[in-house]
């Protein structure tokens, strides 16, 4: 497993530079076969380095009044976090999880 560490101002992958490409992808808002496809397209324009929001809304579920999390696209498949995470490492990604329960403004009502 790679080592990054910041050091004299650069980031750096196993003790060389390394210059972070980033880009945001709402892996929920879009259909889990797009994941790939669309990922792929941004590693080939260099991103290395994906951001993504959790919104708690769409992991928390409740039945018969019992709480559960769905973190693997049980209620929704574009849900799947598990699956999402899985392919970043498939595609050698690296990922910002950004969780909720706030999401500014890319969901209505903040998420």
């Amino acid at each position: 497993m790679p080592t990054y560490t910041y050091k004299n101002c650069r980031f750096e992958k196993d003790g060389q530079p390394f210059f972070v490409i980033a880009s945001d992808y709402h892996f929920f808002r879009d259909r889990r076969e797009n994941w790939v496809p669309r990922l792929t397209q941004l590693k080939e324009l260099g991103v290395r380095l994906i951001t993504f929001y959790t919104p708690w809304r769409h992991f928390i579920q409740t039945t018969d009044g019992e709480i559960w999390y769905d973190f693997t696209g049980k209620t929704k498949d574009s849900r799947d976090l598990v699956a999402f995470l899985e392919t970043l490492k498939k595609l050698d990604l690296l990922g910002i999880f950004k969780a909720g329960p706030f999401v500014p403004s890319e969901l209505n009502v903040g998420g």
